[in-house]
């Protein structure tokens, strides 16, 4: 669904640093129109995908499959796995502050 987003690297982003640039009722105007178009195609999709998916449920074949593997996968996504690196004072005791730990490390 994120190939085809219409947020990143688009006409609109482009159109807002030109108001930001030159504050003009003409850019703010050409900026809305940008928008606006953004936010229907990404209804768009976002229809699109969900009727997709509706379709694969209702199937008699791969319905159940499809509710466990959506299942699943928000799972993952609801597991907050970041890249984690601890550094320790003296004492043992792991400092949180991220510039008294980038401190030690150099």
């Amino acid at each position: 669904m994120n190939s085809g987003c219409c947020w990143t690297k688009t006409p609109r982003k482009y159109l807002w640093y030109a108001f930001l640039d030159n504050k003009t009722i003409d850019n703010w105007r050409q900026y809305l129109v940008a928008k606006k178009a953004a936010k229907k195609a990404v209804a768009a999709m976002q229809a699109a995908h969900y009727d997709n998916i509706s379709k694969q449920l209702d199937a008699k074949d791969g319905g159940e499959r499809l509710i466990y593997r959506l299942a699943r996968c928000r799972q993952r996504q609801t597991k907050d796995v970041e890249k984690f690196y601890g550094v320790n004072d003296e004492q043992g005791q792991l400092i949180i502050a991220r510039k008294k730990g980038n401190e030690k490390l150099v």
